[in-house]
């Protein structure tokens, strides 16, 4: 289910075929053709001269006809412009962001690993919200976490998914996991942020 997003962690030992070619990239729009170009080209001579009536103060009738002039020659650059392509954003994937402290906490230990991450203090997260990152941080590595946010912390839905095991259910991110596996529950998983996951 992953695979055509362009990420498959199971790699060749996924349960699901992979065989499927990912969607070809969209061509490059044409050049505008020399019709085209020419006919902006004239837009933009009236337009300008539009603008010189209206500064110097022209009759009415001079500034009427040219504006009818400007408008007539937008319709031809209209008409030359080729149709429009379906954007590249109507067939894009919608890439769902609800597990982003998962993938922001795998980013942080590939980038200063856990040694670093649990030195001193350990981790301060300012405005972290609900608390999710700090939650995995706690739980999954052992890294104490300052979490600071205006609002009061709830770890309830966390709790609940430690409770069903979804965060270990993906074999290939157990790596990022700690080694000891998993174990009792740390950071207020029926309330408020407690132990070393704490509300700011």
């Amino acid at each position: 289910r992953h695979f055509r997003k362009g990420l498959c962690l199971y790699g060749t030992r996924c349960a699901f075929s992979h065989s499927e070619p990912p969607p070809p990239p969209p061509p490059p729009p044409p050049p505008p053709s020399a019709d085209l170009v020419e006919a902006q080209a004239r837009y933009s001579v009236l337009r300008d001269r539009c603008k010189s009536l209206a500064a110097s103060g022209a009759p009415r009738e001079h500034l009427l006809a040219a504006a009818a002039a400007l408008r007539e020659q937008g319709e031809a650059v209209r008409a030359l412009r080729p149709a429009k392509s379906a954007s590249r954003f109507t067939e894009r994937p919608r890439v769902r962001n609800k597990e982003r402290a998962g993938a922001l906490r795998r980013f942080l230990i590939d980038t200063y690993g856990l040694e670093a991450l649990a030195s001193g203090a350990g981790v301060l997260d300012v405005a972290g919200g609900q608390g999710a990152l700090g939650f995995e941080l706690l739980n999954l590595n052992r890294v104490p976490v300052t979490v600071v946010d205006p609002r009061e912390m709830t770890a309830r839905r966390l709790g609940r998914k430690w409770e069903r095991g979804l965060y270990f259910r993906t074999e290939p991110l157990q790596a990022y996991n700690r080694p000891a596996g998993r174990r009792g529950l740390d950071g207020g998983g029926g309330g408020g942020g407690g132990g070393g996951c704490g509300g700011g």
